[in-house]
């Protein structure tokens, strides 16, 4: 006769088996820590990825301050620099100001002194001309060693018609005796080789000879000029008043 009911011993077999599989799952737990954060929701490569972005985060941060607090420091020096520029150039404005005066006063005192000075040379000249009023050069007059100046000068004189003509080393006591030799030596000595000509100064002779050009155009258009009181003069004795230098 069969008996009835669980057979001996299945009861603990069951719970032999689901002891076994709980010991086995643990087992794979703990075998397996990748599964475990997967079961969290968290990978393990995950994790490494977040440290180093919070770690680059973390020196890109420092960094930006760092530069932050060294862009502040070179505002501050420049801004230091530019008030000093720009003391500097006001003083340098100032400075300039102070010297375009000074020069600005040199260049009236030098135009002073350089009018003074032509005035003063002018004044010379003109007592050098006064003092060769009735001066004469003969020009191109054979000359020797014991010649009597004086007697030739004379004999000059007498042939373009002034008669006894007191000379005194080529210089005539008279102007107006001066005034017929000029004006008569031309004529009177046109087959001599030598002529007669106005003992003028060296700033007179330089005034006759650079407007010399001009004075033969002119001759040769009907304007005649002469040279007197240191300038070419017109008809009249208004001095002419030249253009241009050719």
């Amino acid at each position: 006769m069969s008996q009835r009911g669980r057979p001996k011993g299945s009861l603990g077999k069951k719970k032999i088996e689901e002891a076994a599989a709980m010991r086995a799952q643990q087992l794979s737990l703990s075998l397996s820590p990748t599964l475990t954060r997967e079961t969290y929701g968290e990978s393990n490569e995950d994790s490494e990825d977040a440290k180093s972005m919070r770690k680059l985060t973390d020196t890109l941060d420092n960094s930006i301050e760092l530069i932050y607090a060294e862009l502040q420091k070179i505002r501050k020096e420049f801004g230091k620099a530019i008030e000093k520029n720009t003391k500097d150039i006001k003083g340098l404005k100032a400075e300039n100001v102070d010297l375009r005066d000074r020069c600005q006063s040199l260049e009236r005192k030098v135009a002073d002194i350089s009018k003074t000075q032509m005035d003063q040379l002018k004044q010379i000249n003109k007592q050098e001309r006064f003092s060769r009023r009735n001066n004469l050069r003969i020009v191109g007059k054979d000359s020797s060693p014991n010649e009597d100046c004086l007697k030739i000068a004379s004999e000059v004189f007498t042939k373009v018609g002034v008669q006894d003509c007191v000379v005194e080393r080529v210089k005539v006591v008279h102007f107006q005796d001066k005034v017929s030799i000029l004006k008569n030596a031309r004529p009177a000595l046109r087959s001599e080789d030598y002529y007669i000509i106005d003992d003028l100064t060296k700033a007179d002779l330089m005034e006759k000879r650079k407007w010399l050009p001009k004075v033969n155009d002119l001759f040769r258009s009907g304007v005649r000029l002469h040279f007197s009181g240191g300038c070419w003069r017109a008809q009249g004795g208004k001095p002419y008043e030249f253009t241009s230098v050719d």
